[in-house]
């Protein structure tokens, strides 16, 4: 791995230390560990980050920051808010099976670093499902309602097709990503089915 440069080191390190604890998961793995695995000194690293939860921190953001990203642009793509509400459903699923590390620190075993600065503010992915909900309830596609509870109820059905998927990928079959993404579109019509 090329030397990093101060301009990208701390971004450059949080890329490859998400590939390390990826790969070797996230409880095995020390900051040494991670240092010699990206190619730098641990004094390098502790530059950066002064421990291994506060670079798990940062990879949590940054992953915050793709699914959000990812969210929106569905949602701004979308002909009609419901057509956006149906595709979150796979924009959930692909997320968490190509960023299982992200998935598992960010939604199956947060700890409060995973939260970020502000713990009581919701995440930005969830406040936009919050605002897609309401934008099909302002359009007559979904009844109006609590929109924050309607979220709650999506989120719970596509957080319980990801993390099984992710927690027992060869226990269970049926667990590549086609069917898994067909039980996310259908938990996504069940909820919807549950608003209108």
């Amino acid at each position: 791995m090329p030397p990093f440069t101060d301009g990208d080191a701390r971004t450059s390190i949080v890329e490859a230390a998400s590939a390390v604890f990826a790969q070797k998961g996230i409880d095995g793995v020390s900051m040494r560990h991670i240092a010699r695995e990206i190619g730098v000194s641990a004094t390098a690293l502790y530059r950066h980050f002064d421990s291994k939860n506060a670079l798990l921190s940062a990879a949590c953001e940054a992953g915050f920051a793709e699914f959000e990203a990812r969210i929106d642009a569905t949602a701004r793509a979308a002909a009609t808010p419901l057509d956006a509400l149906r595709q979150l459903g796979g924009v959930y699923v692909d997320f968490a099976l190509t960023h299982p590390m992200h998935y598992d620190v960010m939604m199956i075993r947060p700890h409060q670093w995973a939260l970020g600065p502000n713990p009581e503010r919701d995440p930005e992915s969830f406040a936009g499902l919050i605002a897609v909900i309401e934008a099909c309830q302002a359009a007559g596609q979904l009844a109006p309602g609590d929109a924050r509870e309607a979220a709650h109820r999506l989120w719970a059905a596509l957080h319980g097709v990801a993390s099984l998927a992710i927690a027992m990928p060869g226990e269970i079959r049926g667990l590549e990503p086609e069917p898994v993404r067909a039980r996310a579109d259908a938990m996504v019509e069940a909820v919807i089915a549950t608003l209108t």
